[in-house]
């Protein structure tokens, strides 16, 4: 992907994209991305929102130790919807890296519930 674009995951997909620096990723709709290798964007919003006009959750899941690194905010599920609720599954050495990580919404109706699964191991790391 170029630098600045969208990635919004809305389909059953199987593509060799990665996100760059200033991409912009959206993950609904039900469906799972997996991280398989070290990877930089701008922001993840992880379950829909009103302005994305999905109705669903979205997970995004470690497949192993890599890096996910983030400059921007890591939203951890939607509003509008219960069911626009947000998953992060961890694997043991993955390493995600955000200048913020936001679970749950302050919007109308927020996505519930959120889940930051760390269970396998990993590590987040916030800058604030």
């Amino acid at each position: 992907m170029q630098p600045g674009h969208y990635l919004l995951v809305v389909a059953q997909l199987v593509f060799e994209c990665f996100p760059v620096a200033g991409d912009i990723v959206i993950i609904e709709r039900g469906f799972t991305v997996t991280v398989s290798a070290n990877a930089t964007c701008a922001s993840i919003q992880l379950g829909a929102t009103p302005a994305t006009g999905g109705i669903n959750f979205g997970a995004l899941t470690f497949g192993g130790a890599f890096q996910l690194i983030v400059s921007g905010n890591v939203a951890v599920g939607g509003n509008g919807n219960n069911f626009r609720r947000g998953t992060i599954n961890f694997a043991n050495g993955s390493l995600l890296d955000a200048g913020i990580v936001t679970l749950g919404s302050s919007g109308a109706t927020p996505g519930t519930p959120n889940l930051i699964d760390m269970t396998s191991g990993g590590t987040s790391h916030e800058w604030t």
